[in-house]
Order: C-alpha cells, then structure tokens, then sequence
C-alpha cells in the first residue's frame, strides 16, 4: 500500500508524531481521553483507492475491558462489526504467571522474607498478560462486540527487544504466550490469525526525561538512526516467511 493523501484527523499531530519518530525520540503516550479517528486515503493493489480510518485511543481504553468489565461507548462504537482486528503486544512487556513459590524464594534471595500468615490482596492489574488477552479476545467474539470476521493479526512489537532470542514471531509467541496459542489453536470462537514481529523504531530511542541514564554506546546508537538517509529502514516486519520493512504487511492479510 503507498500512501496517496491524509484524510479526516488532526494533520499536526501526526506530524509531530512522524517528526519524534525521524529524529528517534520515544513518543508520548496517548491520554486515555483522546479518541480521534484518524484516516488515511492509500492506493493498493494496481492502484485500487481504498481508505483507512484509526482510532487514536490509548491501552487503557481496552484494559478496562478486563480490570472493570467495562467499556466505553466510543470503543463499543468502533469495535462492533469491524472486519477482523489487529492485537498488538508489546514483546518486550509481557508480564509473566507468577507462582506463590517464585514469589517466595526471590524475597528470600533479595533479602526480604515474605511475613507469614499475611496475605495479598489481589488486583486485577497482577494477573499475567496472556490471560487478559483470551478475555479480551473473548469479548470480541460475542455480542455486543462481537465482530463480523474473526481474522486476527498478532504484532509483537518491540521486536528488536525479542529478536536476542533468535526464535521466529510463532515460536516467540508459543514460548511466551502459550495460553493465548492454545486458546487460538482450540479455534473454539474460530479465529484466524497469523504472528508478526514490528519494530517501528529499529533500536534504541531517547527519553528526553532521563537522557544522563544513556551509556556512550547507546546514545551513538541513537545518532547512527538519525543519521540514516531513508529513515523507513529502521523498520523491520518479520513473519515466518520474510523480513521486510512494509509496514502495511498485516493490513494487506487482514483485507484479503
């Protein structure tokens, strides 16, 4: 897909986003009151129009649908009906099961001992990633969310974080997910999916807020991804088959 012109949303925020992006300045969160769409006018194959619109929301907006059972009506609004969707997971923030027996013998390792016959109240916020996912994708396949197609495109973001691994984005997502796998592989709400690896960035990324913690390497880093003449580069979009810089690769499976 090439882009052909910006449609409908706040053209200087976008701007700005590409302008940190350029100069390798980790962007700034969305407030979890912003919900802009924001869509772009794009010609595809043989120079078929087609037009994409993007909601602008922040992860919180979707958390919600597991630490309050609840969403918002603008995010009901956008979800129902859509043709498929696309679940990114940040590959470097995947937050683990924990066993009460884990717990216990890294407090004892760092000198903490856990106080006996006390308890911890639990939240919904401690529990491991993957399960607020199958949930997640629970509540996306049954009404009032339901959607009209069950194609799901799984981003592993941050994927230069994982790729020290040296395993492929299924055999990442099966070694760190692997109750989300087996809930899509049951098929039981009859998904259709595929694993991508993205790192939009392609490295390391300054945090104007902290720039004294960069050692001199990683701020050399920096500068060599500024200093790249074709910025769109850095991008690197891994499936099983190949490895490319196409962005639009996981829109192009998701509207076959």
């Amino acid at each position: 897909m090439r882009l052909e012109k910006l449609g409908q949303g706040d053209i200087k925020h976008l701007n700005a986003l590409a302008k940190r992006w350029r100069e390798a300045k980790e962007q700034i969160h969305t407030e979890q009151s912003a919900g802009s769409l924001v869509s772009m006018h794009l010609l595809g194959q043989n120079n078929a129009p087609l037009c994409l619109t993007f909601p602008d929301l922040s992860g919180e907006s979707f958390q919600g649908f597991w630490e309050t059972r609840d969403c918002s009506t603008k995010v009901a609004s956008i979800m129902h009906g859509s043709e498929g969707a696309m679940l990114f997971i940040n590959a470097n923030r995947v937050r683990a099961a924990r066993t009460l027996i884990g717990v216990a013998s890294l407090s004892r390792q760092a000198g903490m001992p856990l106080p006996e016959g006390e308890g911890i109240k639990w939240a919904p916020t401690f529990a491991p990633t993957q399960v607020q996912l199958v949930d997640l994708l629970q509540h996306l396949s049954v009404p009032p969310l339901k959607l009209k197609s069950r194609r799901l495109a799984i981003v592993l973001s941050a994927w230069d974080k994982a790729e020290g691994e040296l395993l492929k984005p299924n055999a990442y997502f099966s070694a760190h997910l692997p109750l989300l796998q087996q809930y899509l592989d049951s098929n039981i709400h009859g998904w259709d999916w595929i694993v991508y690896g993205i790192s939009a960035q392609g490295g390391l990324y300054l945090n104007e807020k902290h720039t004294n913690r960069y050692t001199k390497d990683e701020l050399q880093q920096i500068e060599n991804l500024r200093g790249l003449d074709d910025p769109s580069t850095r991008i690197r979009v891994v499936s099983e088959k190949q490895v490319s810089n196409d962005l639009t690769e996981p829109l192009v499976w998701l509207m076959r």
